[in-house]
């Protein structure tokens, strides 16, 4: 997940900020093909890269997984706006593990 190559990064903002800034780049990236999410609970460490047909978006705050809280989700809001499966979008409050990639593909 390289963050730097993005064409658009969202490294500020609140986690309602951030969906709403996410969801106004969908324009930007074009048609979504994945999903890439990565935790590390310790580190407290959230990246989300969304590859679309005409670029990138990184997001490094805002969007959480892992547990039940305002950045799990507004993840889940962006995740259903994009038309992810409703199961694989629960799970991000049942599976509590430390440290995870999460990897979703829009159909």
């Amino acid at each position: 997940m390289n963050v730097k190559n993005a064409d658009i990064v969202i490294d500020t903002g609140s986690s309602a900020e951030v969906l709403k800034a996410a969801i106004d780049a969908l324009n930007q990236i074009g048609a979504i093909g994945s999903i890439i999410h990565k935790r590390n609970k310790q580190k407290i460490e959230y990246v989300t890269v969304v590859e679309g047909r005409k670029g990138t978006l990184a997001i490094t705050t805002g969007f959480a997984s892992g547990y039940t809280g305002t950045g799990t989700t507004e993840f889940q809001k962006f995740l259903k706006h994009v038309g992810v499966d409703q199961k694989e979008i629960d799970s991000l409050t049942t599976d509590t593990d430390n440290e995870k990639v999460l990897r979703f593909t829009i159909k």
